[in-house]
């Protein structure tokens, strides 16, 4: 059973079999984690206003909110910037943790939560919280590769991140 339903708007229908569930393997020295990589409705959805139109209302289990074309849209690429994360940067912020990607529409930030797997068949869990163009965010961040990322939640070690960094803007 599919975890999303394809939404039809206007007799167009916008599939979401991009966003099931998927294992990447992380190498980090001579060990390898797996890695369940989730995602959360809020990739392709909005916070529903009263302009929204009863085509464009989304549920998901209990919760209601709009469906957004902008976001479905750029949720495509989000698997293959997942799987591209291995030795790059992600941030750390009190909240949650984060990347950007770049776009010629602004900066595509895709915020999410890691943690260790209860399920043995995996040692962590990739939650994407949220992804969206956004052209406000937090200022500074302090970096960490996200191979250690993985690394300090599966051994449940402290996270060694670099300095606070000014972040670029596109």
């Amino acid at each position: 059973m599919a975890k999303f339903k394809d939404k039809t708007i206007n007799g167009a229908t916008y599939a979401m079999g991009h966003l099931e569930d998927i294992v990447i393997q992380v190498q980090k020295g001579d060990a390898t984690f797996k890695v369940l990589v989730t995602y959360s409705c809020h990739c392709f959805t909005e916070e529903l206003k009263p302009h929204h139109t009863p085509d464009f209302h989304y549920v998901h289990k209990h919760e209601k909110r709009a469906f957004c074309l902008v976001r479905h849209g750029l949720s495509h690429n989000l698997p293959n910037y997942i799987a591209n994360l291995l030795g790059r940067p992600v941030y750390l912020t009190k909240q949650t943790n984060f990347f950007f990607i770049r776009s010629n529409g602004g900066n595509y930030v895709v915020f999410f939560a890691l943690r260790p797997a209860r399920n043995p068949r995996y040692d962590a869990i990739l939650t994407v919280q949220s992804a969206h163009l956004r052209t406000n965010f937090t200022r500074k961040a302090q970096p960490v590769t996200f191979d250690d990322l993985v690394e300090a939640k599966v051994k449940n070690t402290p996270v060694t991140p670099g300095r606070k960094q000014t972040i670029k803007r596109s």
